[in-house]
């Protein structure tokens, strides 16, 4: 488990203080995927260093297996990395070296056997798609490949924690979901906790469990990804969820609603099964009104659907009322939006 508690960092350079975290708290549970997301300069890449000491809080405690980071002597805090796996954003791999060789350079500096280094690297490499490149050197391989010799790598000295540094943005979309698999595949099969920070909110809506949006060096709204999905508080965080889920009228569609004395709109918000049942079908079936649909999408977070959809409804009023009451019994959140 890693717990942050109310820690804060301040860099002071040339007398110039710069608060790069102010009072952050969090947990993240054994085997969980926590993501932590922000623009650039929100202190995410500090508040991930903290995690494996490569930073020390001014304040605060970080807490990792019930044992707090700062408190490590230098021989302990060496031992107490090897449990900890780091991916960065730009591979960090050694282009003098082959595949086999950037791998193996963590099991080479705990100097283990040449037999166990094999065995290892050899089964790492197949576990990541790449065992027909250990020969190959880094400038020979896409970055997809590079970012899986870099995973390879993280996982080389069997550790409990995986750290993961914008591991995908600087590779393609379809590249991207390809690592996303396979970091879901780790956490799965050797039951790794990941705690990754990207800009992305399609990586916390792929891969994670939980969530925190920072800003500013602070956490604004944490919680799990589902319900940050559903019920965004802050601005930051509903730009983040209106990246991946456009429930909003356009300005453009705005201005082509036809306003009357009955047509009114709204926006209807359904969850896992209602998603997929006909109510736009039965809702003109069963009442007197005309509907047009303005805008549809469905999205899929933690396994679940999230659709939402906007529509203009005419009829009297009456009809119009019991068919939204009609909608919100069907499990539906449903709200009339101006036009």
């Amino acid at each position: 488990m890693i717990q942050i508690q109310h820690v804060s960092k301040i860099f002071e350079r040339s007398g110039v203080k710069n608060q790069a975290l102010k009072d952050i708290s969090l947990e993240v549970s054994d085997g969980d995927i926590f993501g932590v997301i922000g623009y650039s300069g929100a202190g995410k890449s500090t508040l991930i260093r903290m995690v494996n000491a490569l930073e020390r809080p001014t304040s605060g405690k970080v807490i990792v297996d019930g044992t707090d980071v700062s408190a490590f002597n230098h021989r302990d805090l060496r031992k107490f990395k090897r449990k900890i796996g780091m991916i960065f954003q730009h591979f960090n791999l050694l282009e003098s070296k082959t595949v086999f060789n950037n791998v193996g350079i963590p099991l080479v500096l705990e100097r283990r056997s040449r037999k166990e280094i094999r065995e290892r690297v050899v089964k790492l490499l197949d576990f990541v798609g790449l065992a027909d490149k250990a020969g190959s050197y880094p400038d020979e391989l896409s970055g997809g490949q590079k970012q899986r010799v870099g995973i390879a790598r993280a996982l080389a000295l069997n550790p409990s924690i995986l750290l993961c540094d914008e591991a995908t943005s600087a590779l393609d979309p379809k590249t991207t979901e390809q690592i996303l698999e396979l970091l879901k595949n780790i956490n799965t099969k050797y039951q790794i906790t990941i705690l990754l920070i990207t800009h992305e909110m399609g990586v916390i809506q792929k891969i994670c469990n939980h969530v925190a949006v920072m800003e500013k060096g602070q956490i604004i709204e944490q919680g799990s990804v589902f319900e940050l999905f559903r019920h965004p508080r802050q601005k930051t965080t509903r730009d983040f969820v209106g990246s991946i889920i456009h429930s909003d009228l356009s300005d453009s569609i705005r201005r082509q609603l036809i306003s009357g004395s009955h047509v009114r709109t709204f926006k209807i918000e359904f969850i896992s099964d209602s998603a997929t049942r006909p109510l736009i079908n039965d809702l003109i079936r069963q009442f007197d009104i005309t509907v047009n649909i303005v805008s549809a999408n469905m999205s899929e977070v933690q396994g679940k659907t999230i659709g939402h959809m906007i529509i203009m409804v005419n009829g009297n009023d009456s009809e119009v009322d019991a068919a939204a009451a009609f909608l919100a019994e069907q499990g539906t959140t449903v709200k009339e939006v101006s036009q």
